[in-house]
């Protein structure tokens, strides 16, 4: 019988067999660190990656850091900050246009032909929406829209949903 506390069931992180109670974090705070089943390959990696974890938070608040894109010395705010406050829009840009091949201006045009509103709801929209098949554009969203719009992906799925939200509600 797997090990159990609560129960749920404990796996080792590397290799997936059951993990005995005593490699876990049992506190609230630990959440678990201790994933392994003790075996010695599995705890090397626990090692290796606390090592790697040391290191990325080494850089602590307040200390100086230089930005990825400029180059320009800040002070850090967060653990993982990397960039400085001018740059973070520019990071924006180039991930859209990374992912979806979106230059600013092309969606600043898409924005003015959808007067600045979400295609289905009306409100600001934050993000991209793409056909997750053929990857091509289809407009600009606001968060709980684009949301919505995975599940019309899986036809399947929202046919399912239709029927569930259709059905009379039971009696129990």
């Amino acid at each position: 019988m797997p090990f159990q506390k609560s129960g749920r069931v404990f796996k080792c992180k590397y290799c997936n067999r059951p993990a005995k109670v005593a490699y876990f974090g049992i506190k609230r705070r630990h959440k678990g660190y201790y994933r392994t089943c003790g075996s010695e390959e599995c705890l090397s990696h626990q090692y290796s990656d606390r090592q790697v974890n040391m290191r990325k938070a080494y850089v602590s608040r307040g200390q100086k850091i230089k930005c990825e894109h400029c180059g320009q010395e800040v002070s850090k705010e967060s653990s993982k900050q990397r960039w400085c406050k001018a740059c973070v829009p520019e990071k924006k840009w180039r991930s859209i246009m990374k992912r979806y091949g979106l230059s600013q201006e092309e969606w600043t045009t898409l924005l003015a032909k959808q007067n600045g509103v979400c295609l289905l709801c009306d409100k600001k929209p934050r993000v991209v929406d793409h056909d997750h098949l053929t990857g091509r554009v289809r407009g600009l969203l606001c968060d709980g829209c684009n949301s919505g719009m995975g599940f019309v992906d899986n036809k399947e799925w929202l046919e399912k949903a239709v029927r569930y939200a259709n059905k009379k509600p039971s009696t129990v």
